[in-house]
């Protein structure tokens, strides 16, 4: 037996080391041979020796360049070399050669994808697909660059179309199910998450999705249930954790909230997102003597870590000794790993120490990395009105800035009042809590979960077109008003976010600002009575009053009277909340966060 085939054998058998020995034997007397050239650069590549791959590779084309497997091969040593264009190029040389070499078109359009060539890696599985109809991984491919590209609905009529093609893939069913979900169809995506379930599919993902769509519809116990099988099946995935403890919140089921970090964490102690995810929990419910506990009980090392510090701080903040936090930010405040929250706690202890000015620096920083940050910019806006900078006047002009509309009545409706009230009896439907959400501004009420607008109701598609009427005039508005600070307008913008809201007596939000908008607005279903016959501003919007402890303190200096139909649309970095109102008659609200597409 010659040295090519004792290799050849020994290749086979997965003695890659001997395999090797007779390849280099016999290219010693036939340095020529193109199958041996080949055999010798797959185990280099096999070993990570990119460079002897390569060598190889090359030279078994040399010697026979009509080989179209090994120009794959060569393609893929290029990749790992970071020469991505002579990978393309490789791939369709192979392709060139050989047209119906479906592996060549796969790794083609996989290139392209993992380098966000986008366009080129749909064209190419577009026109492999009518070569290679029924190829599920051509159709796999086509599905992940519809997920990167954010194309949820091209996916889902992809996917359905060629259903019959991976009705047995779960994967696929998954992603379609995730898709559904993204577009605001949770009821649809829950279709294929059962058929998942009975399928015998078991993972934490799934749960923890499926748990999603549940609270999308406002079935929060059966999401509660998943979200603690997500849990189980893997206990340090910590939005799980985060979604089930804020559920259990709202449903007001203190005796078991926050145990799913508590009983984790007997078994994984020094796990820093349980740790930092725990404590920020007790924190803002007010725990903070048991917060200060947990952290004094932490190993050294997850002691220095500038998250756990950051809580650390926060811990003496609510104590009242913000000099105590702000030393014990500054000891991480040049760290690598220091992120926009630790730079905003810091601002913001600083401003409450009476030191606007050197608050200034960090916010800054920020805004040099983000320009858009919203609550940098809210803070920034702070500290120009502390240091009577004029230009805190321009960031918050309220009075060009916010804007209140009367939306039409709508065809078929013979009020904006009835109109309102059948979006009410919708909104009935979707209040679910029994009390506020942990994260939010508001107290005394409830809060829709889920993208309101993704719902695809109708009444709430007729309430949309009138909404989009007045942000246009909006937008069109600041561009003629060429406002020199704070925001700009915008080519294109999508909803962020959109919710209702439901205060109860004495109910009101506390100061806070929008982060994830670019403008944010509200607009009023159901109003109780006394919003419009008394003179205190009860229920009433105001703004400019930050939500921090200053001495002085900075009163709200404009205010909006909220009415039945009216939409109120302003910045989101601008402070905002409510006064408390005092019947026992609920006020409903829709509300919702706009944020800048770019192209």
């Amino acid at each position: 037996m010659n040295y090519l085939n004792k290799g050849i054998k020994a290749h086979q058998a997965n003695d890659l080391t001997y395999a090797k020995k007779c390849y280099l034997s016999h290219l010693d007397n036939q340095n020529k041979d193109p199958n041996a050239n080949q055999l010798l650069g797959l185990i280099y590549f096999n070993e990570k020796n990119f460079l002897l791959a390569k060598k190889h590779m090359k030279l078994s084309l040399k010697y026979n360049p009509k080989q179209p497997h090994v120009l794959v091969n060569l393609s893929s040593v290029y990749s790992n070399l970071e020469l991505i264009e002579k990978s393309i190029s490789s791939l369709r040389s192979a392709i060139k050669l050989d047209n119906s070499f479906v592996n060549a078109y796969i790794n083609l359009i996989r290139i392209y994808r993992m380098n966000r060539r986008f366009r080129e890696a749909e064209e190419l599985v577009l026109t492999s697909l009518i070569k290679f109809p029924n190829n599920l991984i051509l159709i796999k491919e086509l599905g992940e660059i519809y997920k990167l590209t954010n194309r949820d609905n091209d996916l889902i009529l992809f996917y359905q179309k060629n259903e019959s093609i991976h009705q047995n893939d779960l994967k696929l069913k998954f992603d379609l199910a995730l898709a559904l979900r993204k577009v605001g169809k949770p009821n649809e995506a829950l279709v294929y998450y059962n058929i998942l379930i009975e399928s015998g599919m078991k993972n934490y993902q799934l749960y923890h999705n499926m748990a999603n769509a549940y609270s999308d519809i406002g079935n929060l116990e059966t999401a509660i249930i998943h979200y603690s099988n997500a849990i189980n099946e893997n206990p340090l995935y910590i939005d799980s954790h985060i979604n089930l403890n804020e559920l259990l919140w709202e449903q007001d089921k203190l005796d078991i909230f926050l145990s799913s970090y508590i009983n984790t964490l007997q078994l994984y102690p020094d796990d820093l997102a349980l740790n930092f995810n725990y404590i920020s929990a007790l924190i803002r419910t007010s725990n903070i003597e048991q917060a200060k506990k947990e952290i004094d009980n932490l190993t050294y090392s997850l002691l220095q870590t500038s998250n756990i510090q950051f809580l650390n701080a926060k811990c003496s903040y609510h104590k009242n000794k913000i000099k105590d936090a702000i030393q014990i930010l500054e000891k991480n405040i040049h760290d690598k790993d220091v992120d926009n929250d630790y730079l905003l706690e810091y601002a913001k202890y600083l401003i409450e120490n009476n030191q606007p000015k050197t608050a200034i620096k960090p916010l800054l920083k920020i805004l040099s990395l983000e320009p858009k940050c919203q609550m940098a910019i809210a803070y920034l806006g702070v500290c120009y009105r502390l240091t009577n900078n004029l230009d805190e006047t321009l960031l918050n002009n309220y009075e060009l800035m916010v804007k209140e509309y009367k939306i039409s009545v709508p065809r078929d409706y013979e009020s904006i009042g009835l109109f309102c009230q059948e979006i009410n009896k919708y909104l009935d439907e979707l209040h679910t809590s029994q009390i506020q959400p942990l994260e939010q501004s508001l107290s005394n009420g409830t809060q829709t979960r889920g993208n309101l607008f993704d719902n695809n109701n109708k009444i709430l598609n007729i309430l949309l077109i009138e909404i989009e009427k007045c942000l246009a005039h909006y937008n069109q508005n600041l561009s003629e008003s060429n406002i020199s600070y704070g925001i700009k307008p915008v080519d294109q913008y999508n909803y962020s976010g959109s919710w209702s809201v439901r205060l109860k007596k004495q109910g009101y939000h506390s100061m806070h600002i929008h982060p994830m908008g670019w403008l944010s607005a509200v607009f009023y279903v159901d109003l109780p009575c006394e919003i419009s016959t008394t003179n205190e501003k009860c229920g009433w919007l105001k703004f400019g009053e930050p939500n921090f402890n200053l001495t002085p303190h900075l009163p709200a200096t404009y205010f909006a009277k909220p009415e039945i139909g009216k939409l109120i649309i302003f910045p989101s970095y601008m402070w905002h909340g409510t006064i408390a109102f005092k019947s026992n008659e609920y006020r409903t609200t829709i509300a919702f966060d706009v944020k800048e597409v770019k192209n």
